[in-house]
């Protein structure tokens, strides 16, 4: 019995190993979409920035920007 057990297992581990390597994959993936979400979010908030200066100087805005960080208890330089 405990041969036939072995014999399964031996059948089993290159589906263990192809496991590990989709999982590998999957962060791989995973890390790649993260850096490309981080990438959009920056470059929409350059965007927001560029508007909110056009309508206002540069001290009013940052005069705001410390306002909100003030009221939410942090103060962000």
């Amino acid at each position: 019995m405990a041969l036939f057990a072995v014999k399964i297992l031996d059948r089993l581990s290159p589906v263990r190993d192809n496991i590990h390597q989709v999982k590998a994959m999957t962060k791989q993936y995973f890390a790649a979409g993260a850096l490309l979400l981080v990438a959009f979010i920056w470059g929409t908030t350059f965007v927001v920035v560029q508007r909110a200066l056009s309508g206002s100087g540069p001290f009013y805005f940052l005069a705001l920007r410390l306002l909100k960080n003030e009221r939410q208890g942090a103060l962000v330089v």
